[in-house]
Parts: structure tokens; C-alpha cells; sequence
């Protein structure tokens, strides 16, 4: 061990000599100081890396005035000024390293020195404490005046197991472990007491003190890899390279851009992108050691400890450039000067106050740069002969292994050459054979830090061989304690599945999670057979779920964010008690911006994850939906209201990301098609939109239209529609109330036609209806027939008005011969206004429920929405013009130009002549290329579907809307409003005979009913569809399914000569009693022939 720097007090313990300053590294010769110098290479070659009571078995701690020695055998010594009783013995001799007998039974592994006082910890995770109390600083409970002289154990970590300890002038931080019966077991919770005059302690509150140890909350689930004291501030560094700082900022020495004291941890933002290793504090500057071995340092400069070469402050980390180039592996801090060491050249370097000599540079000035600390040592890496490097005697040549610096005063452990040959060639054939001098005997890297001090995490070794035990596999009760404490602590889990080498820097965008890594270790969960294993864990995580902190202090403590879901019981819907619903009140418990970071993470991280989520929550509405004593009528409980809201919320989010985000998943993924099924859609619209209030304790689902399948959809469009009807209907009674001779009629829009000028008549009666009677319901008269409308004659109408408004020749609308889909003409004869009344009619026809078969394409439906068309549309107008796109497209080759020979036009046939379109200012001019080939492709999509036909589908959607535009209808996607107009053909003709109902004397074991179904099960799939037409009006099914087709039968007299009738307002069918199959088919099939008319019956 050597040392140098001020020995006024006899810190340095190199006994009674004269000089009060060493200038350069003296070796401190002491029986036990070998016990120092070989201390780490014998805790390193005995160490179980998967033991939990590994610990660091050689310290040397100085503080302003006195050092502290800690052997590898667990003695500890101390030397220098003992004015509060800091040296922990009552030995004559200050000036010499003297143990402290009274920490003679215990095995002391590491020990650190404040202002005035000492802490010393055990192997069992202990605390002893001595030394000057004035500010509480001992955490006793109470500040005493006198100084406590014998090392005397803080019971206020009774129940835990510390890893980590930290002193500054007066205050004290530790980082410990939960401790469950005879096992220790970390949970990474940070603890302060003392001084708090500026903050230092973290809590929250600045001034005063705290007699005794406090946690410091802010910090909750972040894992920490390492603590710092400086003077009076204090440094915290997490597991992926955050760096918190609280307490003094005078000089600057917290990095967070001001000088402003801070009573709680904060981040500093600027350092984090640089994977911050390990961490030292001065007394009022602070040094951090970056994963690639760069030294940044910021606080106070004005005797150079921060080595940029002036005196200047800095109130933000600064690198050290002239360390640059080679890679740092040991940083250490005394009051004011600053040591670094470089293994691979050998050399250690010293930079700012050197007044006491404690720079080692043989002088005593300061250095603003880092200069080369001239020393008997060399790094096993450094090729260089060891007297032409330093400059001494060869005899005293040694291997650097470790650099200490506290107060005025430096260290450095150096393990003999002869030593290190001697050890090696005894032990390492029988040891460690494969090991080198150069491996066994390297500098310490101080990045790397032994498990023990480490939170314990889930994806650790002991877990992944518990987790694989067998079904009958006996676990102790201490294996069962290790296995819940890890499970149940967010910060273990924040700590598990880090990325190798890329976990540093965790923000939104990187997560540092190694997800093959999460999702095998969470299939091994999964596949657990152990009864015992499986309770423990998932008592453990339901801790963890309940323990998540609602405000989170940094983005390492949302890993768990990511890691939970990935648990099998995660996807059990009995379980949602115990995790989803808790674990989705904390995600939106949440600050926004916390929020917004796992929202990122769900939506980057994988595909997998973003599903597993949504599927989830789903999963739990649906099983709360379906399980619900309620039923779809009833009042659910406000347990089911609470979960169903949360849930809901939860999908909100998700909804929120795939649009923010631009994620390629279909709306369709949300949609919870059993809503309809279990859940009043059309009460809960009405409820919405009449409560005075909306009150905050409700359940609204039409506050969260993302989960509306078709059908739900459908429901709502209805009931907006029924309810502007009813609107409409009661301010016409309402008008009528005085002349009560005046027309019941005038309560709906009635339409009287004739079939032979269906059109003309229409549009005559369109053009002078009001406004207001749009929205009454609509009745149908055809002149000459006696039938009543009750739906099955508006049915009709539509169908046939549509048929004659698109025929070509009215000019309005051409058909592709291709797909025989119908689309807008180019040019045309007519007004505008015709196209603004066909819109008209076509939004008639869904605000009364009717369903036609209207041969427009999937892109009409989209404009009418607002969606973006495309090549893709092109397809269901021309599949040859799409090819023909496509292929240009896809075509690799330079010859674009000569091989297609096309220029950015159009050409069209107009009255008998061929017409050339520009599809840009001097597009004939402009031939198609490799490089402008996408252009024209989107041009001349624009102008098929979008450009053409601007005028007359502008007036034809705002016709459309004029009637049933809302906000109902901008729910629907194109493919759903699609089918709401046409309906489908998903016939399930088994569902009809079950929908169907019977009155008058029927009933479905009725022979006739029987012989009916037997009779209509046997006809062709055309056959069918044409009794469909029959009897409905159509042959296509409604977008809610064949189970809102109900047909109603009821006997009719006559007997079997007569054949059967429809009433299609009503669905109804008159069925004469068949007693013969044979007659019934005949009869039938000769009713349905006949689609068209109406007549009384």
C-alpha cells in the first residue's frame, strides 16, 4: 500500500515522522498491509458469483482528517484525528493504523469516513457507527453533542441487510435488502439521515436533520448500482447509467445546469446518453466514469480538480479531453483533487489541489490538467519496462490494483511482482489452471461491480435454476422467501432482462430490455409444474403489481411496464382481480409523461407485446360482459363498472397509439363483437346523450367508439336515426295541434310515384320537400296498388329508383364492362344538382333502414368517409387497368421510357372523339421514367378516382350527408358503411329457421312448419334467395346478420290449392296447411317467381 499527501494529523499512518506533506507515493509498511494489497485477488479467486452473501473484501476509506483500513480478513484499522472519537479506539497511537478491537468478532468488508465519524459494515449486511453525532449523522435517533467513541451497531437496520454505505461531512446514505427469516434479500431501497441542510438527504424537505434513517421515496423502483456522498450533497448512479444528485449546488457540483440547491434526487438529462459506470464525489465537485472509459467531471474548479486546464466552475458535466484517447478504469475523489487510472498504459493521473502533496507529483503545486503520478507500480497490460515508466527501483516493482482518495490524502494497492509469482505458481495449477498473471493479478476495474452489492434480479441465476424444478421437487422455505422477494420488488424487476451493453441510455426509445431473453424466462414461468413455486410467484408479482408507484421518478422505473404482461396469468381473465385491473389503474394513475413513455415502449418494443396487451383487456371485458348477473338490460354492479371503465381507459390508450404511432394494425383488432350482445348500445346512446350531466361514476361505451363492430354500429346509426324521427315526427303533431282535420300523414315524408316514372316523379317531390321533412320517416305510395308501407314497399322503391338513376342513360353514371361496377361519368349532361339529389336519396335509404344493392365500389364509400383511395381501388373498377399500374411499378429496368413509351396524359373518349388530359402542366412533354414512374401512377389514380368527377361526387356527398351526415356515421370504416348499404350474402340459412316465429296457430312443431323447412332446406342456394326477395324485399342479408331477418308465418284457409302470400312489409307469410312436401315445393316455387307489385290480400 502506498500513500501520499497530508499527513498533519497522521492520516497516512506512516507513524511518527516529521513531515506534515508526502509529496509522492511512500510505501506504508505495516505486518497487515499485505493483508490489503492481496485482499482483492483472494476475494476474487474465492468468490461465488452466485452466492447471496458475496462481498468486497478490502476497503480504505479517508475522510478530512482520518483513514480507514479494512483487511481481507474483515479486520479494520484506522489512523489520523480522533477528535470525535472517529478512530473507534482508545490506543495511544494516532499517527499509525491501529485495529479497533472492538469490531474485533465481526467480519468488517468495507467501511466509510464522513467529516468527523466512521461507518463500518459486516458481512451480514450490518452497520456500525462512531464518531461525531451533532447532526444525527450516526442515525442513533437522536443528535447527541458528545461524541460516541465505540463502534456501536445502528439497530435501525435490524430487520435489513445493507450492501452499499456512503458518508459525507454529516450525512449518512445506504442502500439495503428486505430480510425475510435467515436470508437476506435485496430490494434496492436507499436510506438517508443526518445533516439535511442543504438537501442532501433527498426527502423532500431542506434544513434541519434526521436522527435516524429515512427512505428516500423519489427513488422507488429505480434500480441503483452505486451511492456517493461529497461534502454535503450526494450522487446516486442506477443500473443504466441515470445519474441523480441532491443537496448542495453551490459550485455546480449536482450537473443540473444551475446552482440551486435540490432537496429531491434529480436526473441529470445531459450525462445519461453516455453510459455512466461508476461515480466519486469530492467535497464540492463530482466525477463520473462512463462504460468506455471517459471522465466527465463538473461543480467546483477553482484549484483545477476538474482537469479542463482552468479554475472555472461547471454547472454541467464536463469530459476531461486530455484523458481522451485512452480508456479510464478508476476514478477517485479527495476534497479538492481528482486521481485517474489508465490500465492500459499503467499510469495513474492527478489533477487539482496539490498544496499537502496529495497530487503525488513530488511537488506542491496544483495542476489544472491531469499530470502522471510517478509511482513503484505498473498495469499487467502495460508492456513497458517498469523502471523506464516510473523511474524507480525494479526491486520495488508491483501490479496497480486499486486507487483511494479522501480529504488531502491518496492511496494506491499495489501487489508485489515476487508476491504475485510466488502465489500464482502454488495456486495455479491447483486452482485456477487456466488463469494468467496478467488475468489474476489486473487493476481493478471499478465499472464493474461484484453481485452483492447489485439488486438482485429475476433474470438472475438463481432464479433460472429454480424456476426449472421439477413438479415433486421439494423448495425450502429460504429458496421460497428468495423467490417472492425477487417477484414481489419492482426494482428487481426493473433490474431483469437488461440488454447487454445497450440497456444504457433508457429512454423512449430504448427500452434495454432483451425481449427473447423475457419471453423465454416467462415460457419457463409458464411451464412451472411446482404447486409451491406457482403460488409464490404469483403472490410475489401481485405484490409487485400493488406496489407500482403512481408517479415513477425515472424511465428505468417503468420497465415493469413491459415485463408484467408477459406473465401466463396475465392472460387468465379470473385473475384480473389480482393483476390486469390493478396493473391498468397504475398505467393511468401515471403522469402523462410517464404514460407517454410506455406508450412509445408498447408500441416499439415488438408487435407481440402491443397484442398481448390489447388481447388482454379484451379478453377482460368480454369475461365481465358475459359473466355479468346483470344481463343486457340490467344494472351491472359497480365492482363490473369500475373494471369495464379502467379496461376500457386501457384500450383508449391503445387506440391513441396505433394513431399517434401510425401502427399497422386494422381497426377491426379493437372491436369487441359480443358488445352487441350483452350490452344495450342503443339505451347507452340515449342515456349519453340526455343525462344533463355526464357524471364521472357512469359507464358510457359510446365514449369509446373504437370497440363498435358493424353490428354496434349499425345500432347506434339506428337509434340516432329513430330519435331525429321522433324529433321531427312530434314538432309536426305539434304544429298540426290546432287543426286537428289536418292529415296524419304530415308526420311523415310521403312520396307518391308511379312505377312507369319513378324518377321524375321523385325528384318533383324531392325538390319541393322542406328540410325538416328529410328527417320524418319515409312513407312509399305507389300509385294503383293498395299495399301499406311498412318497409317491404320503401324497400322496393329504392330498388327500383336506384336501377333507373344509375342506367347509363341518363349519362350520370357509366359501368365498367370488366366488374360491371357503376361510377360517376366523367362528363355529363346534367346539373350538378341531379348528383346532389341522387346523394340525397342514397342518404334516405340508410336513415330508414333499407338496404340496396347499389354497385357503386369500395372507393365510393371511402370518399364519402374521408379515407384515402388508391392503386388498390383501381382493382375493383378495372383489374386490367390495375395490372397494368402495378406492373410499371414493379418494373426494375432503366427502360422505363423506351419500353412503355408514355407520357404524364390521359387519354379519353368524349361524344365520338378522342381527347388528350394532361395529368400536370405539360405532362404530353413529360415522358414516364425510372424516376418520375410513381409520380405518374399517383396521377393517374388522382384523376380516375378523385380529379374527373371533383364537381358532381362533391355534390352527391354533401346530398349523401345532407340526410344522415353525423357524427354516428364517421365511425364507420368504408367496408362497413358499405355493407350497411348493400348488405351481404353471409347467408346461414340454419339461423333464419331459428329466428323465425309463428302466430295465429302455428308453432314450429307444427307439421306445416315442419314440411315447410324440411321443404326449403332442399332448394338451390338461387332458390332461396329468391323466397328471400319474396317475402323481405331482398335477397341480401342486413350488416347485423340472418338473425335480424325474422320471418313471421301464420296459417292461412283455402287449403292446399292456394299458394302461399307475402306481406312483405311485415315479413310475414301466409302459409296454407300442406299436408303434401311434393304440393309445397310446387307452390312455393311458383310464389316466389313473383318479386315485383304490391296488392292487398
Amino acid at each position: 500500500m502506498y500513500c501520499w499527501g497530508s499527513s498533519v494529523n497522521g492520516e497516512l499512518g506512516l507513524g511518527g515522522i516529521e513531515e506534515e506533506h508526502i509529496l509522492s507515493p511512500r510505501l506504508l509498511k505495516k505486518p497487515w498491509a499485505k493483508e490489503i494489497v492481496h485482499s482483492e485477488w483472494c476475494s476474487r479467486r474465492n468468490i461465488d458469483q452466485d452466492s447471496f452473501m458475496t462481498v468486497i473484501r478490502f476497503s480504505v476509506s479517508s475522510g478530512n482528517h482520518h483513514t480507514v483500513f479494512v483487511t481481507k480478513s474483515g479486520r479494520i484499522y484506522s489512523c489520523g484525528s480522533d477528535d470525535c472519537g472517529q478512530l473507534g479506539h482508545t490506543k495511544d497511537t494516532r499517527k499509525r493504523p491501529e485495529k479497533i478491537d472492538a469490531l474485533e468478532d465481526h467480519d468488517i468488508v468495507t467501511a466509510a469516513c464522513g467529516g468527523s465519524y466512521t461507518l463500518a459494515l459486516n458481512s451480514e449486511g450490518q452497520i456500525f457507527a462512531w464518531g461525531s453525532n451533532t447532526a444525527g449523522q450516526l442515525g442513533f435517533g437522536k443528535a447527541d453533542e458528545s461524541c460516541v467513541s465505540k463502534p456501536t451497531f445502528l439497530r435501525a437496520f435490524g430487520g435489513k441487510r445493507v450492501v452499499q454505505i456512503a458518508a459525507g461531512d454529516q450525512h449518512s446514505v445506504a442502500l439495503v435488502e428486505s430480510k425475510f427469516e435467515f436470508l437476506c434479500l435485496q430490494t434496492g431501497e436507499l436510506f438517508a439521515w443526518g445533516s439535511n441542510n442543504h438537501g442532501q438527504l433527498g426527502i423532500g424537505k431542506k434544513g434541519g436533520q434526521e436522527n435516524f434513517p429515512v427512505p428516500i421515496k423519489t427513488l422507488e423502483g429505480v434500480p441503483v448500482k452505486q451511492i456517493a456522498c461529497g461534502h454535503s450533497h450526494t450522487v446516486i448512479l442506477t443500473r443504466s447509467g441515470g445519474l441523480f444528485a441532491c443537496g448542495n449546488n453551490h459550485f455546480g457540483q449536482l450537473g443540473i445546469d444551475d446552482e440551486s440547491d435540490r432537496h429531491f434526487p434529480s436526473l441529470l438529462r445531459t450525462i445519461r446518453s453516455h453510459r455512466v459506470s461508476y461515480i466519486s464525489a469530492g467535497g464540492d465537485h463530482t466525477v463520473a466514469l462512463t462504460k468506455s472509459g471517459g471522465v466527465f467531471t463538473f461543480g467546483a474548479g477553482m484549484y483545477g480538480q476538474l482537469g479542463h486546464g482552468s479554475t472555472a466552475n461547471e454547472i454541467l458535466p464536463r469530459r476531461v479531453l486530455e484523458l481522451m484517447g485512452s480508456e479510464v478504469t478508476q476514478i477517485a475523489c479527495g476534497r479538492r483533487h481528482t486521481l485517474a487510472f489508465i490500465a492500459s498504459r499503467g499510469r495513474l493521473y492527478a489533477f487539482g489541489l496539490g498544496g499537502s502533496g496529495q497530487l503525488g507529483t513530488k511537488t506542491g503545486k496544483n495542476s489544472w490538467l491531469p499530470v502522471v503520478v510517478p509511482g513503484p507500480w505498473k498495469s499487467p497490460q502495460n508492456s513497458s519496462d517498469f523502471t523506464k515508466v516510473n523511474d524507480v527501483d525494479s526491486d520495488d516493482a508491483g501490479y496497480y490494483k486499486a486507487v483511494y482518495s479522501g480529504g488531502d490524502q491518496s492511496f494506491v494497492s499495489v501487489t508485489p511482482m515476487q508476491t504475485c509469482d510466488e502465489e500464482l505458481d502454488e495456486e495455479s495449477h491447483r486452482n485456477l489452471p487456466n488463469i494468467s498473471l496478467q488475468e489474476g493479478y489486473e487493476p481493478r476495474d471499478f465499472r464493474k461491480f461484484l453481485p452483492s452489492t447489485q439488486v438482485l434480479t429475476f433474470s438472475g441465476e438463481f432464479m433460472r435454476k429454480i424456476l426449472t424444478r421439477g413438479a415433486n421437487a421439494p423448495i425450502s422455505s429460504l429458496d421460497t422467501a428468495r423467490v417472492e422477494s425477487i417477484a414481489s420488488t419492482p426494482t428487481c424487476l426493473n433490474a431483469s432482462f437488461l440488454k447487454q451493453g445497450s440497456h444504457y441510455g433508457c429512454g423512449s426509445k430504448n427500452v434495454g430490455i432483451d425481449m427473447n431473453e423475457v419471453r423465454e424466462l416467462w415460457e419457463t414461468v409458464g411451464a412451472i409444474k411446482n404447486e409451491v413455486l406457482l403460488k409464490t410467484l404469483r403472490k410475489g408479482l401481485k405484490s409487485a403489481v400493488e406496489k407500482l408507484p403512481s408517479s415513477p421518478p425515472d424511465v428505468e422505473a417503468l420497465r415493469i411496464y413491459v415485463l408484467l404482461p408477459f406473465y401466463h396469468e396475465f392472460s387468465d381473465p379470473a385473475q384480473k382481480g389480482s393483476f390486469q385491473i390493478p396493473f391498468a389503474r397504475s398505467v393511468m394513475a401515471l403522469p402523462t409523461s410517464a404514460r407517454r413513455v410506455i406508450g412509445i415502449w408498447w408500441s416499439t418494443v415488438s408487435p407481440e407485446l402491443f397484442f398481448r396487451i390489447l388481447t388482454i383487456y379484451k379478453t377482460v371485458i368480454q369475461t365481465i360482459l358475459k359473466n355479468s348477473a346483470a344481463g343486457k338490460d340490467g344494472n351491472r354492479t359497480r365492482m363490473e363498472i369500475d373494471y369495464l371503465k379502467i379496461s376500457l381507459e386501457v384500450l383508449a390508450m391503445l387506440n391513441t397509439l396505433v394513431k399517434d404511432h401510425r401502427l399497422q394494425i386494422k381497426p377491426q383488432e379493437f372491436y369487441i363483437e359480443e358488445l352487441n350482445d350483452y350490452a344495450d348500445i342503443a339505451k347507452d346512446y340515449i342515456r349519453r346523450r340526455y343525462t344533463p350531466s355526464k357524471e364521472p361514476d357512469m359507464l358510457y361505451f359510446c365514449n369509446y367508439p373504437f370497440i363498435f363492430d358493424a353490428a354496434s354500429k349499425t345500432v347506434l346509426l339506428q337509434t340516432d336515426a329513430a330519435l331525429q324521427m321522433h324529433s321531427a315526427m312530434n314538432e309536426a303533431q305539434i304544429i298540426m295541434f290546432p287543426f286537428p282535420h289536418v292529415d296524419m300523414q304530415n308526420q311523415f315524408m310521403v312520396f307518391i310515384v308511379t312505377r312507369e316514372n319513378i324518377v321524375r316523379d321523385t325528384l318533383c317531390q324531392l325538390l319541393k320537400a322542406p328540410a325538416e321533412d328529410l328527417k320524418k320517416p319515409l312513407r312509399i305510395v305507389f300509385a294503383g296498388e293498395e299495399a301499406v308501407d311498412a318497409g317491404g314497399v320503401r324497400k322496393e322503391f329504392f330498388i327500383l329508383l336506384m336501377r333507373e338513376l344509375l342506367d347509363p342513360k341518363y349519362g350520370m353514371f357509366f359501368s365498367y364492362p370488366e366488374t360491371n361496377v357503376v361510377w360517376f361519368s366523367e362528363e355529363t349532361f346534367e346539373d350538378t344538382s341531379m348528383y346532389f339529389l341522387v346523394g340525397v336519396i342514397c342518404g334516405l335509404a340508410i336513415y330508414n333502414f333499407t338496404i340496396i344493392d347499389l354497385p357503386f365500389p369500395l372507393a365510393m364509400y371511402k370518399k364519402l368517409l374521408g379515407e384515402e383511395v388508391g392503386l388498390d381501388d383501381i382493382r375493383d373498377l378495372s383489374p386490367v387497368m390495375e395490372k397494368t399500374l402495378r406492373e410499371l411499378l414493379e418494373y426494375e429496368g432503366e427502360d422505363v421510357e423506351e419500353n412503355y413509351a408514355l407520357a404524364f396524359e390521359i387519354t379519353r373518349e368524349s361524344f365520338g372523339e378522342t381527347k388528350t388530359i394532361e395529368l400536370k402542366p405539360g405532362g404530353s412533354n413529360i415522358p414516364v421514367n425510372k424516376e418520375n414512374k410513381k409520380e405518374y401512377v399517383d396521377l393517374y389514380v388522382k384523376y380516375i378516382l378523385d380529379t374527373s368527377i371533383e364537381s358532381s361526387f362533391t355534390a352527391f356527398y354533401k346530398g349523401f350527408h345532407y340526410v344522415c351526415g353525423s357524427y354516428i356515421l364517421s365511425l364507420f370504416k368504408a367496408e362497413e358503411l358499405m355493407e350497411l348499404v348493400v348488405g351481404n350474402e353471409d347467408y346461414d340459412w340454419d339461423q333464419l329457421e331459428k329466428s323465425s316465429e309463428y302466430k295465429n296457430g302455428y308453432t314450429k312443431d307444427d307439421p306445416t312448419i315442419r314440411l315447410f323447412w324440411q321443404v326449403f332446406h332442399g332448394l338451390t342456394t338461387d332458390e332461396k334467395k329468391r323466397f328471400l326477395k319474396f317475402l323481405t324485399g331482398t335477397d341480401r342479408i342486413p350488416i347485423l346478420g340472418m338473425k335480424s331477418v325474422k320471418l313471421l308465418f301464420q296459417p292461412t284457409g283455402g287449403g292446399e290449392r292456394y299458394f302461399p302470400v307475402a306481406h312483405t312489409c311485415f315479413n310475414l307469410l301466409d302459409l296454407p296447411r300442406y299436408k303434401s312436401a311434393q304440393v309445397l315445393r310446387e307452390k312455393l316455387l311458383l310464389a316466389i317467381q313473383q318479386t315485383e307489385g304490391f296488392t292487398l290480400v
